[in-house]
């Protein structure tokens, strides 16, 4: 069954793995064929079935296989745009990742998810940490600060908000960039400032 799943065979696999838990439903390698089982799922895009067995080697597993399930259940998550499940996932990653490659990734998920989510509050403070972090690349950090803005727009905070926006605006070469842009060319228009919009 391993090496089926080793192979990408991933629909051999599945059958194999599924024949062994029924045998040995409390087996050694029970959560480990779980966890293939999630996989296979994922690869062949059927991301609610792999979710499920995310799930079981996330609740009983044990080692590095529930580190990686709960790096994938996140990431199905975002994907399936189920937010705080997402959010919730990225979490508990972050508190318990034992790779660092693991814990980076939950912290932009968590930053997203919670921006994506309505989580103002999260996806601000969340930004700022990967805003802290010197190991997150300079895109990811320009993310963060479009997130924060749009947070303190969403939140009602409009001078924190047009103040990010003016630092995003500074380089329009980008989508923050530009959106920024737009959005004080708006807030000039409003306030009838029309050399200024212009």
């Amino acid at each position: 069954a391993e090496k089926n799943y080793l192979t990408g065979n991933y629909q051999r696999a599945l059958a194999s793995l599924q024949e062994y838990l029924e045998l040995y439903p409390a087996g050694k390698y029970a959560f480990s064929a779980e966890f293939y089982i999630a996989d296979s799922y994922r690869q062949m895009g059927k991301y609610e079935q792999a979710c499920d067995s995310y799930e079981k080697v996330i609740d009983g597993g044990s080692g590095s296989f529930v580190e990686l399930a709960i790096l994938g259940f996140s990431e199905l998550s975002y994907k399936l745009e189920r937010w705080d499940d997402a959010f919730g996932a990225y979490s508990s990653l972050y508190a318990s990742a034992r790779f660092e490659n693991n814990r980076l990734a939950a912290l932009e998920g968590m930053m997203r998810s919670a921006y994506r989510g309505h989580k103002w509050a999260e996806a601000i403070k969340n930004a700022d940490r990967v805003l802290f972090e010197s190991r997150i690349s300079d895109a990811v950090k320009r993310e963060a600060e479009y997130v924060k803005a749009k947070a303190y727009m969403a939140t009602s905070r409009r001078a924190e908000a047009l103040s990010a926006m003016e630092k995003l605006a500074a380089d329009c070469k980008d989508e923050y960039g530009a959106e920024a842009a737009y959005i004080l060319i708006m807030d000039s228009y409003d306030k009838a400032e029309f050399a200024a919009v212009e």
